[in-house]
């Protein structure tokens, strides 16, 4: 009897824990930098396949830098958390479909809730998951999150800045936004959009992936910006900022010098690969890295040091953390879009 005590109190507590804790599952670091956290269900000598809340992603044993395997009870139930939480209604946003004007992707419909908006006629804003289609085999439907405050849903006769969020390796855009950066948004009206780029690690040896915007993810980007305006009847200015987190910071940083007359401000954080800025542009740069994040920190001192010699208007700050984006990191962003305005 004591035995059956003890043992039924072993398996509350192990379920207490998963659920009153963050379940972590198996960590794959990647040799660019980046840290995926999914399930792996398959491997074999040169690929390992993981599934993610939203779905699977095949890497390349040749980009993996180490593996760290979980429990099979602790992924069991995180994949669990990952049912409920798309069961939630708020996230991701409903999934009816709504075919646009532009017939370049499906819109999919967004969540409508109420807000503390005294200044504004309605009281509440919009967001969801709208899509394009590309060529990359990874990436053949891209969806991108969009949030739009209520002072834009009242006077769409106007143009209005945006605030592009790209995430980290593989990140999904609506699991990217805080609720800060909303709140900023909400604020000072600004649209945000941040896309789901899904890593096509196969052209990563080839400079070809989205990480790099000049060859194929830059002009996604484009397209789904021109589609959100086009779905939702708002426009945005021509002019928008970018903000980036390890792999995203790298998007970020290629996109500012390959396209600087559409990019106003830069903030891009622990980016995991060494980008050399290459002349003169007016684009303002906030660059941040972890102290302990010491596979990153040299690659973005020397971006810092390089943009300095070539007169660049740049901000360098470290936080003392690991490869991980701090709340103030976060804050200090919305700072420096706020003075870059």
């Amino acid at each position: 009897m004591r035995l059956k005590i003890c043992l039924c109190l072993f398996l509350l507590f192990i379920c207490l824990s998963l659920f009153s804790l963050d379940i972590t599952a198996d960590t794959i670091k990647i040799k660019d930098g980046g840290t995926i956290h999914g399930i792996i269900v398959e491997e074999s000598t040169d690929k390992i396949i993981v599934e993610l809340k939203y779905g699977k992603m095949t890497l390349s044993r040749d980009n993996i830098e180490s593996i760290s395997k979980s429990t099979k009870e602790t992924n069991d139930a995180l994949r669990k958390n990952w049912e409920a939480a798309k069961k939630t209604p708020q996230t991701p946003p409903a999934k009816t479909a709504v075919k646009g004007p532009s017939s370049s992707g499906t819109q999919t419909a967004g969540t409508t809730k109420k807000y503390e908006a005294p200044k504004s006629k309605k009281t509440v804003y919009q967001h969801g998951i709208g899509s394009i289609q590309t060529d990359n085999y990874a990436n053949r439907t891209l969806q991108y999150y969009y949030y739009i405050p209520p002072a834009i849903l009242d006077n769409r006769n106007q143009t209005y800045p945006a605030l592009v969020m790209i995430p980290w390796l593989s990140g999904r855009g609506d699991e990217f936004v805080t609720p800060e950066c909303r709140e900023f948004a909400y604020k000072h009206k600004f649209v945000i959009i941040s896309p789901t780029f899904i890593w096509d690690d196969k052209n990563w040896d080839t400079d070809k992936s989205y990480q790099y915007p000049a060859v194929w993810s830059g002009n996604a980007l484009l397209r789904i910006i021109d589609d959100f305006q086009k779905e939702h009847n708002i426009r945005l200015k021509k002019k928008f900022y970018l903000f980036g987190f390890s792999a995203g910071a790298q998007f970020a940083l290629r996109f500012a010098f390959w396209k600087p007359d559409l990019c106003i401000a830069c903030a891009a954080h622990a980016s995991g690969a060494p980008i050399r800025p290459e002349g003169k542009i007016n684009t303002k740069f906030f660059v941040t890295c972890g102290t302990k994040d010491l596979e990153r920190i040299d690659y973005v001192k020397e971006f810092y040091d390089l943009a300095r010699q070539r007169n660049i208007d740049i901000t360098y700050k470290t936080y003392d953390i690991e490869h991980a984006l701090s709340p103030a990191q976060i804050e200090d962003s919305l700072k420096f879009f706020e003075g870059a305005r």
